[in-house]
């Protein structure tokens, strides 16, 4: 970080110090946040406080077994799948996230997902046994954009594609993929 960079995150975090935290200091037990009290230095600014709540939050779920983590996981609708490791960055994420937006630090994001997704399912040239080594060949190829918010299906794109191995398909690929070519 350079030193321009350090000097304007300062100036943001003292234009914050004037802000009265929205919440009390808070800690997990029993997969829930609740207020803490915490020895406050009187120069400490508002920045400060909230990241060493955050620094608090970390450090109870250092402390947790793997048991504990994939239960605050699946508590917070989070993945719980995976070693310790990713499941204390995931609830890490999760409590930095929801601290930082609490204090006015970090906006929210509606979606974090993206807005549209793109199906897509190749067809291919097949065999009902197909040899070692068959050259498969793509013959179609469809497409779906849905919109991820509403799960509606916005536009179709469909084409087909003449193989040039195997330009005659076999009557057990035209059969499975319903192409005629």
């Amino acid at each position: 970080m350079t030193d321009k960079e350090s000097r304007d995150l300062e100036k943001f975090f003292q234009k914050k110090q004037s802000l009265k935290a929205s919440s009390s200091p808070t800690k997990i037990e029993g997969h829930q946040i609740i207020p803490i009290e915490l020895d406050q230095e009187e120069n400490e600014t508002f920045a400060d406080k909230v990241y060493r709540e955050i620094s608090i939050l970390n450090g109870q779920i250092n402390r947790m077994n793997i048991s504990q983590l994939k239960n605050a996981c699946k508590d917070l609708s989070l993945d719980c799948y995976g070693t310790k490791d990713p499941l204390k960055k995931r609830l890490k994420e999760h409590y930095k996230v929801q601290k930082l937006i609490s204090a006015g630090l970090m906006e929210a994001k509606a979606n974090r997902n993206a807005d549209f997704l793109i199906i897509i399912d190749f067809e291919a040239t097949c065999e009902e046994r197909n040899p070692s080594g068959y050259p498969h060949e793509i013959i179609e190829f469809p497409a779906v954009l849905v919109a991820s918010k509403e799960a509606e299906i916005i536009d179709v794109f469909h084409a087909f594609v003449k193989p040039k191995i195997n330009p005659q398909l076999s009557e057990f690929c035209k059969a499975l993929t319903g192409n005629s070519f």
